[in-house]
């Protein structure tokens, strides 16, 4: 795999995953909006689940 590749792959996870990982940092920081349904958090929650999935899968 050349280093272009290599950083062109890095570059796309980035990309991918970075609303995730926004996230995960306003949860760490406990800067979650206080406002939202139940429905819609739970949708959120199931979104972020499936997120992880695929991102372990891509590790492999």
């Amino acid at each position: 795999m050349s280093d272009q590749s290599s950083s062109d792959e890095i570059l796309n996870l980035i990309c991918s995953y970075s609303n995730t990982w926004s996230a995960l940092e306003k949860y760490d920081k406990n800067q979650f909006p206080s406002y939202g349904t139940v429905k819609e958090i739970q949708l959120s929650a199931t979104q972020l689940a499936k997120d992880l999935q695929v991102l372990k899968e891509k590790e492999v």
